[in-house]
């Protein structure tokens, strides 16, 4: 089980996936060796482009929207977290 979450506005963000992948394992690792995105993809909403990424743990997923993201943020269109959600692995998934 763990925390799906998404950022918006990710469009003009060229590889964005995977600097967001690495930026959530650089910032929110303790140190297990388990990865901290279980899932990510990319996926096209009514909005634009969308990152959404399943996070190992509710810890991680808390922290994740308590702290501020800095990715982006000297980009003038900078994303925003736009949902949280509790998603259950599948097994096989695991």
């Amino acid at each position: 089980m763990g925390l799906e979450v998404a950022i918006n506005g990710i469009a003009g963000h060229p590889a964005a996936k995977s600097l967001i992948n690495r930026y959530l394992e650089h910032t929110y690792s303790d140190g297990s060796g388990d990865p901290v995105v279980h899932d990510s993809h990319v996926e096209q909403d009514g909005m634009g482009y969308c990152y959404c990424a399943i996070l190992r743990t509710p810890r991680i997923a808390s922290r994740f929207v308590s702290e501020p993201f800095t990715l982006f943020a000297s980009s003038a269109s900078a994303p925003h977290l736009i949902s949280l959600r509790l998603e259950h692995a599948r097994d096989h998934d695991l």
